[in-house]
């Protein structure tokens, strides 16, 4: 399932729940390509490598991969902690919903509807703890 986040730590997207093994670039391509990204900051991590052919008019930061028997020069070290920085704070929201024992506990709910609920209500109830509201502009 993809998760977006603002900088704030507000969750504003959760994706279709899929099962098994899917590389986050697949479930980007799946779900959320057809977006306009343009002018928009995004922040991912090396699982989404290849996005920057997807969003050409949108700065996109990610990581370095370090090479093979090789380090990152310190450039490279001191962007990907740069980026580090911003991402945490989704790694937070993640964690934070996963404070509600229903997403920690290998849970009975076969159907993925329930599943996919269950996950909704612990967002929300991330963004209600940390004060977020809904805008209503």
């Amino acid at each position: 399932m993809l998760l977006i986040s603002d900088k704030a730590g507000r969750i504003i997207y959760l994706g279709q729940l899929f099962s098994g093994s899917q590389v986050d670039f697949t479930l980007f391509k799946k779900e959320l390509s057809r977006l306009d990204y343009s002018g928009k900051q995004v922040w991912v991590d090396l699982g989404f490598t290849g996005i920057t052919n997807y969003l050409p008019k949108s700065p996109v930061q990610i990581g370095c991969k370090k090479p093979r028997n090789k380090e990152l020069t310190k450039p490279q070290k001191l962007q990907n902690k740069e980026i580090s920085k911003v991402r945490v704070v989704v790694e937070h929201a993640i964690g934070g919903m996963k404070r509600y024992l229903i997403l920690r506990h290998e849970n009975r709910i076969r159907l993925r509807n329930k599943i996919s609920d269950a996950v909704e209500i612990c967002a929300s109830l991330w963004n209600f703890k940390r004060g977020f509201t809904l805008n209503t502009a």
